[in-house]
Protein backbone atom coordinates (compact mmCIF):
# COMPACT_ATOMS: atom_id res chain seq x y z
CA UNK A 1 0.00 0.00 0.00
CA UNK A 2 1.57 3.62 -1.33
CA UNK A 3 2.25 6.10 1.51
CA UNK A 4 -0.22 8.68 1.28
CA UNK A 5 -1.09 11.98 3.13
CA UNK A 6 0.93 12.96 6.34
CA UNK A 7 3.56 10.10 6.19
CA UNK A 8 4.38 10.76 2.46
CA UNK A 9 4.90 14.01 3.16
CA UNK A 10 7.32 12.91 5.95
CA UNK A 11 8.88 10.39 3.84
CA UNK A 12 9.98 13.21 1.26
CA UNK A 13 11.91 14.93 4.21
CA UNK A 14 15.08 14.61 4.02
CA UNK A 15 17.89 13.48 6.41
CA UNK A 16 20.15 16.51 7.92
CA UNK A 17 23.51 13.61 8.26
CA UNK A 18 23.09 11.57 4.98
CA UNK A 19 20.65 13.49 3.04
CA UNK A 20 18.86 10.52 2.19
CA UNK A 21 14.56 11.01 2.72
CA UNK A 22 13.39 9.29 5.25
CA UNK A 23 11.34 6.84 3.82
CA UNK A 24 14.26 5.90 2.23
CA UNK A 25 15.93 4.94 5.46
CA UNK A 26 17.19 1.15 6.55
CA UNK A 27 16.81 0.82 10.23
CA UNK A 28 20.22 0.48 10.76
CA UNK A 29 21.09 3.55 8.33
CA UNK A 30 18.25 5.67 10.42
CA UNK A 31 19.90 4.26 13.97
CA UNK A 32 23.04 5.71 12.83
CA UNK A 33 21.98 8.68 12.00
CA UNK A 34 20.19 9.20 15.44
CA UNK A 35 23.37 8.18 17.10
CA UNK A 36 25.41 10.81 14.83
CA UNK A 37 23.20 13.68 15.70
CA UNK A 38 23.35 13.32 19.33
CA UNK A 39 26.56 12.60 19.48
CA UNK A 40 27.02 16.01 17.73
CA UNK A 41 24.99 17.31 20.04
CA UNK A 42 26.70 15.99 23.01
CA UNK A 43 30.17 17.28 21.76
CA UNK A 44 28.93 20.79 21.52
CA UNK A 45 26.85 20.81 25.08
CA UNK A 46 30.11 19.51 26.62
CA UNK A 47 32.04 22.09 24.39
CA UNK A 48 29.64 25.19 25.55
CA UNK A 49 30.07 23.51 29.29
CA UNK A 50 33.98 23.99 29.46
CA UNK A 51 33.55 27.42 27.53
CA UNK A 52 31.36 28.40 30.31
CA UNK A 53 33.15 27.21 33.44
CA UNK A 54 36.46 29.13 31.27
CA UNK A 55 34.31 32.41 31.21
CA UNK A 56 33.20 32.17 35.05
CA UNK A 57 37.30 31.49 36.04
CA UNK A 58 38.41 34.42 33.73
CA UNK A 59 35.65 36.46 35.26
CA UNK A 60 37.25 35.60 39.18
CA UNK A 61 40.65 36.71 37.69
CA UNK A 62 39.37 39.62 36.72
CA UNK A 63 37.08 40.55 39.37
CA UNK A 64 33.91 40.78 37.63
CA UNK A 65 32.19 38.08 39.60
CA UNK A 66 28.40 38.97 39.57
CA UNK A 67 26.40 36.30 38.86
CA UNK A 68 22.24 36.91 39.48
CA UNK A 69 20.23 34.90 40.64
CA UNK A 70 16.71 35.71 40.99
CA UNK A 71 17.95 39.41 39.56
CA UNK A 72 19.48 39.96 42.51
CA UNK A 73 23.29 39.98 41.94
CA UNK A 74 25.60 38.58 44.84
Amino acid sequence: MPLTGKLLEVSRIQCPICKKDYGKHSKKQNLKCLYTSNWNLRDLIKHYNELETKNKDLSKQLGLDTEEKDGKKE
